[in-house]
């Protein structure tokens, strides 16, 4: 995905593209991690359905679509 340790901003969006979480992984000497918990940016549970993840580094873009049970 991207260069080892370098930094990877994630979004989760809903089907209409509305972002729902953010964050910044760094990976520190190896390849980042990503574990999202169903919340969104304050912490209240989404609803189950698909979602997408949207990861972008310097020199990538790529979407992964996630589905949400609860």
């Amino acid at each position: 995905m991207a260069p080892v340790g370098a930094p990877v901003h994630v979004q989760v969006l809903n089907m209409l593209g509305e972002e729902i979480s953010s964050t910044t992984l760094f990976g520190n000497g190896s390849t980042p991690q990503f574990h999202w918990e169903g919340t969104n940016a304050i912490g209240r549970a989404v609803e189950s359905g698909f979602y997408l993840a949207v990861f972008r580094s310097s020199i990538l873009t790529q979407t992964q679509k996630l589905l949400y049970l609860k």
